[in-house]
C-alpha cells in the first residue's frame, strides 16, 4: 500500500519472449510478479528493483512467460 499523493503507479500485465527492458529513471521502483513461465523468476515469485541512483541503465529481464509489472515512481506535482 502506498500514499497516492506520494507515488504513481503504472500496472500492466506483460509477455515476456525473450528479452525486455525497464527503463530506470531517478526513483522508480518495479515490483515483478511471474505468473507462468521461467527466467526472471519462478511463478508465483516477485521481485523487486530498486532505483540506484549511480547506475540509469535499463533492468533487462529474459525468459519466457507472463508478468504482472507495476511501476512505482514519484508522484507528479
Amino acid at each position: 500500500m502506498t500514499r497516492r499523493d506520494r507515488l504513481g503507479h503504472t500496472v500492466a500485465r506483460q509477455s515476456l519472449n525473450g528479452p525486455l527492458a525497464l527503463p530506470r529513471p531517478a526513483g522508480t521502483t518495479w515490483a515483478i510478479y511471474v505468473i507462468h513461465g521461467r527466467g526472471v523468476a519462478d511463478p508465483g515469485d516477485c521481485v523487486i528493483m530498486e532505483p540506484a541512483p549511480e547506475d540509469r541503465s535499463d533492468h533487462i529481464l529474459d525468459g519466457r512467460g507472463a508478468l504482472i509489472v507495476v511501476r512505482l515512481a514519484p508522484a507528479s506535482t
